[in-house]
């Protein structure tokens, strides 16, 4: 699970820490205020990913029998749209209006990271510039719909998981990630953009 989580997460930023870096390096001398301002942004992004670091030790700390610590969703998805929109001029659209309101408390660390892996897959892979994220709960199920107006996968059509594990194609670290829960996903990949839908048990029915 480790693995998971670092290359999912903060490895996969810190790709982009990189590359804004290379940015700012080369206006250092034509446009040193931009690049100053990059670097303020720059900043920022490690002190998130220290955070998020911070957060994942404490949840291995938590397994051995610590207190929890609270879990706001909904800010932790405003800090994920203000680093893609920073560090990858990304626009992400988050439509969690289909979630049930007594759900919303239980969502953590899990469903977050499927999220942002899969937003950083639209970024990283498929050049996009426009990713909407749909969360809604049906019964005893969470549906996460991430698609994007990139370029798509190297594939064209449709893999389910066992297609998925059996090939090695698409996004395989997040279908392990998602497997890991006990869930399903499948990915449908065209030429116009690519559609990640999961489907995660919550636990609990009703």
């Amino acid at each position: 699970r480790v693995p998971r989580v670092l290359h999912g997460g903060l490895l996969q930023s810190f790709t982009g820490v990189v590359l804004q870096l290379e940015s700012v390096h080369s206006l250092l001398v034509t446009d040193p205020l931009n690049a100053q301002r990059m670097i303020t942004e720059t900043q920022g992004l490690i002190m998130s990913d220290q955070r998020e670091l911070r957060r994942f030790v404490e949840e291995l700390s938590q397994r051995r029998g610590t207190t929890a610590t609270e879990f706001d969703f909904a800010q932790r998805l405003e800090e994920l749209r203000s680093r893609f929109a920073n560090q990858w001029k990304i626009h992400v659209i988050f439509n969690v209006a289909g979630i049930d309101p007594h759900v919303s408390g239980f969502l953590g660390q899990e469903t977050f990271r499927l999220i942002s892996e899969a937003v950083t897959n639209s970024a990283k892979h498929g050049g996009a510039s426009k990713v909407q994220v749909g969360l809604r709960t049906a019964g005893s199920e969470m549906h996460i719909e991430v698609s994007d107006n990139g370029t798509g996968f190297p594939f064209h059509g449709r893999l389910t998981l066992p297609e998925m594990r059996e090939s090695g194609r698409g996004p395989t670290m997040l279908a392990e990630r998602v497997a890991s829960l006990n869930g399903n996903i499948t990915v449908d990949s065209t030429e116009r953009g690519a559609t990640v839908t999961m489907t995660i048990p919550l636990g609990f029915g009703g």
